[in-house]
């Protein structure tokens, strides 16, 4: 379960890498990896229901020497209101944004924003 925690990041992360590779398929990408990240934001809040608060530490090692990633009840909504609010936007950007030009070049920097706030709301170090 405490997985999940891990996916939030590497999704929105892997798909602005993937849109920096793939700049054709820019635009599907970002959608498939905000509809991922939101399933996954879903996962979550449920997991955090059913079991109560979740950590885990990249690599195994645990605050102070290696990343903590923490969520309970408050981070999980959080979460979940940022991902369905950034999957929404990232619908509408799709069709915003007329050129293909313009989309390549929103959709790497939209994608590592999302990365980052969702590392935010799980950092259990801070």
């Amino acid at each position: 379960m405490a997985d999940t925690l891990l996916w939030l990041i590497a999704l929105p992360l892997t798909g602005a890498v993937a849109t920096l590779l793939l700049p054709r398929q820019a635009n599907t990408i970002a959608n498939l990896s905000a509809a991922a990240t939101a399933v996954a934001a879903g996962f979550m809040v449920h997991a955090v229901y059913v079991h109560g608060a979740l950590h885990y530490a990249i690599g195994g090692w645990h605050a102070g020497l290696g990343i903590a990633l923490r969520a309970d009840g408050l981070s999980a909504l959080l979460l979940l209101m940022t991902a369905l609010v950034m999957l929404a936007a990232t619908v509408y950007a799709g069709a915003y944004f007329s050129t293909a030009g313009q989309r390549r070049q929103l959709w790497p920097l939209w994608l590592l924003l999302w990365t980052s706030l969702n590392a935010l709301l799980l950092a259990g170090d801070l």
